[in-house]
């Protein structure tokens, strides 16, 4: 079942993207498990309060950080959308360690680096998914900044490989996690190469 649920997360981002809708607060928490009238059972991406529309107008667009949970942010894609607006030198609407709006004029780096960062929260649901434990060492909640991810503490792909994840997901979820803010991400590739390694693994499984 972790296998459906990790495509079916996969899936509703893909979802999203297709209708320009970035998540902000993607978590195991706004993961929810239910089963349909023919009697699958489907994981939904939910609570949508921190989501808005990625705006494809290349005169402005908002840079919004959403209301989000410090685990399952990446800070480099803070950072990223920081340096993206003190370049342009534009004033934040809002501030707060809680998220914010900002304007930018550059729409396509903007939402890269909004998509890229439930990107990267998906990812850690994944590990999550598989593992049974958060990805990082959290150093604790005692200020704003020490709450996110220390990607220096990652804690590997060992225990991924303990619990019998196949090397393509492994490689999928590291790519996730350590997604750089700079480059740009396709969830639809993502998703797609996700169903790839499935086959992989299962094509395998039956060949043994």
């Amino acid at each position: 079942m972790k296998l459906k649920y990790a495509g079916d997360i996969l899936a509703g981002l893909v979802y999203l993207a297709k209708h320009n809708i970035y998540h902000g607060d993607l978590k195991p928490a706004n993961i929810l498990v239910t089963k349909e009238k023919d009697g699958t059972v489907v994981a939904h991406i939910a609570d949508f309060g921190g989501a808005h529309e990625l705006i494809t107008d290349h005169t402005e667009t908002n840079l919004h950080t959403g209301s989000f949970t410090h685990q399952y942010a990446s800070i480099a894609h803070f950072k990223a959308a920081a340096k993206l607006l003190r370049r342009q030198a534009l004033r934040p609407t809002q501030t707060s360690p809680q998220g914010g709006a900002f304007i930018d004029r550059d729409p396509n780096r903007s939402n890269q680096i909004l998509m890229g960062n439930d990107v990267f929260a998906a990812g850690i649901i994944l590990y999550e998914l598989f593992a049974g434990v958060h990805p990082f060492e959290l150093k604790g909640a005692t200020s704003y900044q020490q709450s996110f991810p220390d990607l220096q503490t990652f804690k590997g792909i060992d225990l991924l490989k303990e619990k019998g994840v196949s090397n393509g997901i492994i490689a999928l979820i590291k790519e996730m996690v350590g997604h750089d803010p700079n480059k740009p991400i396709s969830i639809e590739e993502i998703a797609a190469r996700f169903e790839k390694a499935v086959a992989e693994r299962q094509s395998t499984s039956n060949n043994a």
